[in-house]
């Protein structure tokens, strides 16, 4: 994580949540675009404490089993990355098996993706509305 940066994080995703919107990763990763990869041990190494502060960010807004901040973020396909759906998976698993059964998350189609991410964003800006 990059403790140097939560702050930053944690500011971009509450702006997010109280305007019911998300959150571009290009938008993410420019937060990040005074420090250099060598300084992580490069770009891969970099790009993991990137996503560990992310979900830092995330877990200090709120609980994983009351709201998965991380869901307003969103890729070209208007959805967060895999590991989005892996917490999901591991925090609403009656919910991840009614929308996708047994299917593993590399395998989930952008419609169940776009399912479960509805559920969570409507529960998590629900959440943002009482407690942010």
């Amino acid at each position: 994580m990059i403790a140097s940066h939560k702050g930053k994080v944690v500011s971009l995703l509450l702006d997010a949540l109280k305007a019911k919107t998300t959150v571009s990763y290009s938008q993410f990763y420019k937060l990040f675009d005074d420090l250099s990869p060598k300084e992580f041990g490069g770009e891969n190494l970099f790009k993991a404490d990137i996503h560990r502060t992310l979900e830092a960010a995330g877990e200090k807004l709120a609980d994983l089993s009351d709201a998965i901040v991380t869901c307003v973020m969103r890729n070209k396909d208007d959805i967060p990355g895999i590991g989005f759906f892996d917490v999901y998976r591991n925090r609403r698993p009656v919910e991840y098996e009614a929308v996708a059964g047994e299917t593993i998350l590399q395998r989930l189609s952008i419609d169940q993706k776009r399912e479960m991410l509805k559920l969570e964003r409507l529960r998590t800006y629900e959440y943002a509305d009482r407690y942010l």
